[in-house]
């Protein structure tokens, strides 16, 4: 089942969301809520919880969990006590836990309070059509383009016990919702045909939903704004309800990361504008120079690479000091695959010929990144010689 918290997985206090719908599984963002379908791998139990508040006397293992277990009504048990609403007692038929705060199932084991369980997500149902998701009916005929009116408008699917939460939030929940549905891709591409809007919130909405889903159909509107104006692509859009300003240039960057294998005829477009981009001015902060980094690592590939390589110049120009992240991506480049080496030699020398930047401040840069016996730190030094 595809439908899964996976490693999201969380065993959540009484304080935090832990939904009644068997649909809704951890989608790995914001919504964070606890899972409620957790099976155990050693005694092949569904994991139980009980009524909010509910906790162990003195935080004592039962010694029958087995009839615990198949106790309908924990608080009837002499060891369970309710005195701090902020606990959930979980349990099978051979482990228990009882949680204040929240914990990922899989984690690292770093703190004595991490649980150790045989607990896993046991996969959750696909939604049934028609639904009704708190003030919206979901159904195959459903006009996506009013329901996606009405959620910017501020209709609710599900309350997320967030307080920054709103459309920008509801929009990419309810998609990550219908995972599986055919329908899903109807709701993408109604939330894409408003990319073009002139109101703030709404673009916002949209930006912030194609930067969590940049390979959801729809995402064509997105690029074909960015193709309009590239001038544009950089400039952030409020969201309404906390401090984010999405952007056209975050949207694309994750569409690189997602990217097919091959490029296809979509990922040639994004790639052409994104480096159409890349030759402006990005703002403050540089907006370029954040993506070039080893987090951004898998939106650029060989042939991105040298084509850095080859205009590393006009790059700089277009915000100075873009060129230090650049060379260190084709070192870092380099070091993963030796054949990229000759990008460092053709980025380095195109700098150097330039005379963008101090020769002083790139023998610096050599001197951090490099070794004096590495073919390229040779090739670079005898070009700085002759652009004495």
């Amino acid at each position: 089942m595809s439908r899964n918290c996976g490693s999201s997985a969380l065993l959540v206090g009484g304080d935090h969301r832990f939904p009644a719908d068997p649909c809704e599984y951890n989608f790995g963002f914001d919504a964070r809520p606890g899972c409620n379908r957790l099976r155990c791998a050693s005694c092949g139990a569904d994991v139980r919880t009980g009524a909010v508040g509910l906790s162990l006397k003195d935080g004592e293992r039962p010694k029958d969990l087995t009839a615990m277990y198949a106790t309908e009504d924990w608080a009837s048990l002499p060891f369970v006590t309710n005195e701090q609403s902020g606990w959930r007692l979980y349990a099978c038929k051979c482990e228990t836990w009882q949680e204040l705060d929240h914990h990922l199932l899989e984690n690292d084991h770093d703190s004595p309070g991490d649980p150790d369980l045989p607990w896993r997500c046991a996969g959750h149902p696909v939604p049934e059509l028609p639904l009704s998701l708190g003030e919206l009916t979901i159904a195959a005929d459903t006009d996506w383009a009013a329901l996606v009116q009405r959620i910017l408008d501020g209709a609710c699917p599900r309350r997320l016990d967030r307080a920054d939460e709103g459309p920008w939030l509801w929009l990419p929940w309810l998609y990550a919702y219908l995972k599986d549905l055919p329908v899903r891709a109807k709701l993408s591409r109604a939330i894409g045909d408003r990319a073009p809007d002139r109101a703030e919130h709404v673009v916002a909405a949209v930006l912030a939903f194609f930067r969590r889903f940049p390979v959801a159909d729809g995402i064509e509107r997105v690029v074909a704004c960015a193709e309009a104006d590239v001038a544009a692509v950089f400039a952030g859009h409020k969201v309404p309800e906390v401090d984010y300003r999405p952007s056209l240039w975050g949207a694309l960057i994750s569409a690189l990361m997602m990217r097919t294998d091959e490029n296809d005829a979509l990922d040639v477009r994004v790639i052409d504008v994104v480096r159409k981009a890349m030759l402006r001015p990005a703002g403050k902060p540089d907006a370029v120079t954040e993506v070039l980094s080893w987090a951004y690592a898998d939106a650029f590939r060989d042939a991105d690479l040298a084509w850095m390589a080859e205009n590393i110049a006009a790059l700089d120009a277009a915000g100075p000091g873009r060129w230090t992240k650049i060379m260190t991506m084709l070192v870092a480049a380099s070091r993963k695959k030796v054949e990229l080496e000759h990008l460092i030699v053709i980025g380095g020398i195109a700098l150097i010929q330039s005379r963008r930047v101090d020769t002083s401040a790139i023998r610096a840069w050599m001197q951090k990144r490099g070794h004096k016996a590495d073919a390229w730190v040779v090739a670079l030094e005898s070009a700085l010689d002759k652009n004495r």
